[in-house]
């Protein structure tokens, strides 16, 4: 399963650079959006599958709802701030974070966090294009 959701980072990475070779920034915006909503939904899914494990080894209530809340809160605070001026640190940070906390669960857990953070950070860079390119710098150098 997590080859599966490693390789759907994969074809998305290379979809996002087919729709920003156009250079277009309404191509970038829209890639970056979907990007954050694909994030979303893998850290949604790897909560889900982690949730029998977290419950059946007995854990405690208050680490197994800080475990599934918080990767899922860090995967929609760039959804809420998508449109504003702090969009592009605060998708750095929460993939950051979001990796780091995958890491820190290690090989249980943590492995269901990973390609949510990963797809975290590719919305991340496409969000700084999108910013670069609305304040009229350069996104990619100009040709020969």
């Amino acid at each position: 399963m997590v080859a599966l959701l490693v390789l759907t980072v994969l074809a998305l990475a290379v979809m996002v650079g087919v729709l920003t070779r156009t250079g277009s920034t309404r191509g970038s915006r829209v890639a970056a959006s979907a990007l954050r909503w694909t994030a979303l939904v893998f850290v949604l899914a790897g909560a889900g599958v982690s949730m029998p494990r977290l419950l059946g080894d007995g854990n405690p209530a208050l680490f197994t709802v800080l475990v599934l809340v918080v990767p899922v809160v860090l995967a929609a605070l760039p959804l809420l701030v998508a449109h504003r001026r702090a969009a592009v640190p605060i998708t750095w940070a929460c993939a950051l974070v979001l990796v780091g906390l995958a890491l820190l669960l290690g090989l249980g857990v943590g492995t269901y966090l990973l390609p949510g953070a990963l797809v975290l950070f590719v919305a991340a860079g496409m969000t700084g294009a999108d910013a670069k390119a609305e304040a009229g710098g350069p996104t990619r150098r100009p040709a020969a």
